[in-house]
């Protein structure tokens, strides 16, 4: 009866751990990763991915489509959310490289202590398959019953197969919690944390703030940062593991062994130190080094033409091609040190177990098997941990310098700026420049600006080329330092604000407080002109139409093959510059910004396109009820409807008000009328914006269609054999027939060290009497 209830208890724990923990949850209609709605077995032995699994296997590859949601701990937005109150709440405010470390470790310290829990009893079982191995050795050496030593086997036998298997699933596990529960999350945190960095920074300010040092910061400092973090535990374990493991080699070969052994690690120990040192300074210079060559690359593909147009390609290839041998050389010597520092660890285990063993027969006279396979396990065991020393300090040592230069990008100063809310973008005796420094009074300086600019109007800024114009607007954007004085001006719209669910079902498109920017140099994502128009928001077919119509794109897009589905390519690169400049203005025109910031738009348009997009776009029904700050030289052709006039001259503001002519009506010359409108318009018939003949709504459903719209077709490559000139070049230019003579040599007489470690102990023991074994 004990044993039916018993039973009983154990099915019912076993169905209590087989049920899911809770429903599953779903994200806009996508279910969200299931490992935290699978049951405890299910978690336990990761069943929560067969689904994925069982897609994989059927279809042969898996798309973006097919993986689930992300969780809330893994979202980049949420990570970064912790960072800032972890960094809000520290308490000396400064970001160098221990405080950003002791950041990163209150955000992810929950998994880096539950690697170290799995770590413990790992490092225990990990030696148990030995320990059971010297026992059933030792059985087969004593002296006892047939049944005995048949049950004792049995049961060691038993314990080695599942100490194994438990081995293996505790290191799994420390994997997955080292990808997927640390290096991928601090990946995404440190990404958004940067991003967000350069974003909230004065990005004209000259300083080490730039695209380059970002991209460097991106592609290899948070790889390696995150990469060392995942296996950071690795240094726990293998500590752990080492001093088990020399426990149960004192017990099998005597401390004396064992200490004559690890002896021979005084002598490597200095070695060690002195070329990790000269290998840490090798990666920082060659660190340094990447970011002068990705400026100098970036820099050379930005001026391409005026290159060509100067003939100043050699000059280039010249420069480049010192920086690549310099990176060489960096590289040689990194890797140089690299190498020394792992022979270190090579030779030092080798001789570690040659000394132990040698100095055991030296003092017994004997190696019996009882000890030998064990002892050979254990130090082939100490042999693996010391060789991933170098692997683990080198990666620490990698690590600290990309913390130091992400620490150094962090703590850059941001733009000092005075801002405070108000109902309509205003200077109060500001004073405004693109440089850092305080006491910097240089050019690109605005001194005592007061501008008050009326709330959904049109203003103008004018003013000579280089009086600050743009600076104006860049300091709206909170891109510019304020020196003293105030800037009032709206509170920005927030992401949901824009693109919540409720953007089609609210009364009113246009939010008073978004904020929308047309550049002189207008940015334009490479993808179809009608995704760069939409930016994300929902397709309203009428006023779509209406903002093709007032930028002038309606007769681009009748010559265009397919329409509005053309795919422009990187930065809009198919368009002319008075396209690009038009598709910036429509993206500007159909979002919900209130606020339009318009930076010279008119100068890469003729006078005709010019007026039709001033008639139906500034000054149309889509700009009605929007404040628009216009920087222009063409003030005839705006004066007519512009409420507000701001003119700067000699780095201040010598006009700011209502225009003379709104004062004045006698002054006015050029107020448009419906007669002289259709003179100048030559893009557009006189219709009504959005009947016009012409449909630039391509059914993006048409699989034709959207297949001809494509900028990149499909990258499958064919498969190509390597080869054997190919092969030939690669062997010469990385250091020809003799560099890799050498390496093979190095690899051979490795292994045969080893060959010769194994014969040494087959020597010995085939020297013991039989009758110690009989």
């Amino acid at each position: 009866m004990a044993r039916i209830n018993h039973g009983i208890v154990g099915i019912s724990i076993l169905i209590t751990l087989s049920l899911p923990r809770r429903s599953r949850i779903f994200r806009d209609g996508k279910a969200i990763d299931g490992e935290d709605s699978s049951s405890v077995l299910g978690r336990l032995s990761f069943h929560w991915v067969s689904e994925l699994v069982a897609v994989a296997e059927a279809r042969r590859r898996v798309t973006l489509d097919d993986l689930p949601e992300l969780d809330d701990r893994t979202r980049a937005g949420i990570l970064q959310e912790e960072f800032t109150q972890a960094a809000c709440n520290n308490a000396s405010h400064r970001c160098d490289e221990w405080s950003l470390f002791r950041l990163l470790l209150l955000s992810h310290g929950k998994s880096l202590r539950n690697q170290i829990m799995l770590s413990i009893p790992l490092a225990v079982v990990a030696f148990t398959p030995q320990l059971a191995l010297w026992m059933m050795l030792q059985l087969l050496e004593e002296q006892s019953t047939r049944q005995s030593d048949t049950a004792s086997l049995t049961w060691w036998a038993l314990v080695c197969g599942l100490t194994i298997g438990l081995s293996a699933w505790l290191e799994n596990w420390l994997l997955w919690l080292a990808m997927n529960k640390i290096s991928v999350p601090l990946t995404q945190q440190l990404t958004a944390i940067l991003y967000h960095k350069l974003i909230s920074h004065s990005q004209l300010a000259g300083d080490s703030l730039n695209e380059q040092n970002l991209t460097n910061l991106i592609s290899m400092d948070t790889q390696r940062i995150a990469t060392v973090a995942g296996f950071l535990y690795s240094n726990v374990l293998q500590a752990m593991k080492l001093i088990v493991a020399s426990t149960l080699l004192t017990h099998l070969l005597g401390w004396q062994s064992l200490l004559a052994g690890l002896s021979t690690l005084l002598i490597i120990t200095p070695l060690h130190r002195i070329f990790l040192q000269r290998y840490g300074a090798a990666e920082r210079a060659l660190t340094g080094l990447r970011d002068s060559k990705m400026a100098a690359l970036t820099e050379a593909l930005q001026c391409i033409r005026q290159v060509k147009i100067a003939a100043l390609e050699r000059k280039w290839e010249v420069k480049i091609n010192q920086l690549l041998e310099r990176g060489l050389q960096e590289h040689r010597a990194a890797f140089h040190w690299y190498l020394m520092n792992l022979a270190c660890h090579l030779v030092g285990p080798v001789l570690v177990s040659a000394t132990a063993i040698g100095i055991y027969t030296w003092i017994h006279g004997s190696l019996t098997p009882s000890v030998a396979f064990p002892a050979l396990s254990l130090l082939g065991y100490i042999q693996f941990i010391l060789g991933l020393i170098p692997d683990l300090w080198s990666g620490i040592v990698g690590a600290r310098i990309s913390l130091r230069r992400i620490g150094s990008f962090l703590e850059t100063e941001k733009a000092s700026s005075t801002i405070a809310s108000g109902e309509r973008i205003e200077f109060q005796s500001a004073t405004v420049c693109y440089e850092s420094s305080a006491g910097d009074q240089g050019s690109g300086t605005l001194h005592n600006v007061t501008a008050s600019f009326p709330p959904k109007e049109l203003s103008i800024i004018t003013g000579a080329t280089g009086m600050g114009k743009s600076l104006l607007l860049r300091t709206i954007l909170d891109e510019c330092h304020i020196q003293s004085g105030i800037l009032r001006r709206p509170v920005a719209a927030s992401h949901d604000e824009i693109y919540g669910q409720t953007t089609t079902t609210q009364p009113r498109w246009v939010i008073d407080h978004a904020v929308a920017f047309v550049p002189q140099l207008p940015w334009n994502e490479a993808a179809t002109i009608r995704d760069n128009i939409l930016f994300g928001l929902p397709l309203e077919p009428e006023r779509y139409q209406s903002v093709l119509y007032a930028c002038a794109l309606t007769k681009d897009l009748e010559q265009l093959e397919h329409g509005d589905l053309t795919d422009i390519g990187p930065n809009g690169c198919k368009l002319s510059g008075g396209q690009k400049t038009r598709v910036a203005l429509a993206r500007a025109l159909y979002s919900r910004a209130g606020i339009l910031l318009l930076d010279d738009i008119f100068s890469a348009v003729d006078i005709h396109t010019a007026r039709h997009i001033f008639i139906h776009g500034l000054t149309g029904e889509l700009a009605q009820g929007r404040t628009r700050i216009l920087v222009t030289h063409h003030v005839q052709l705006c004066a007519s409807k512009a409420k507000y006039l701001v003119t700067l001259e000699n780095g201040t503001v010598v006009f700011a008000g209502i225009p003379p002519y709104l004062l004045h009506p006698s002054l006015e010359e050029n107020r448009d009328t419906a007669g002289n409108e259709s003179k100048h318009d030559i893009h557009t018939p006189e219709s009504t914006p959005v009947r016009h003949s012409y449909n630039t709504l391509v059914s993006a459903d048409d699989p034709t269609e959207r297949t001809k719209g494509a900028f990149m077709e499909d990258g499958r490559s064919p498969q190509n054999l390597v080869r054997r000139d190919v092969l030939r070049h690669y062997i010469q230019t990385s250091g020809g027939s003799r560099s890799w003579a050498v390496v093979a040599g190095c690899y051979i007489g490795y292994n045969g060290l080893l060959i010769a470690l194994v014969c040494t102990v087959s020597f010995l023991l085939l020297r013991i009497p039989l009758k110690s074994i009989n």
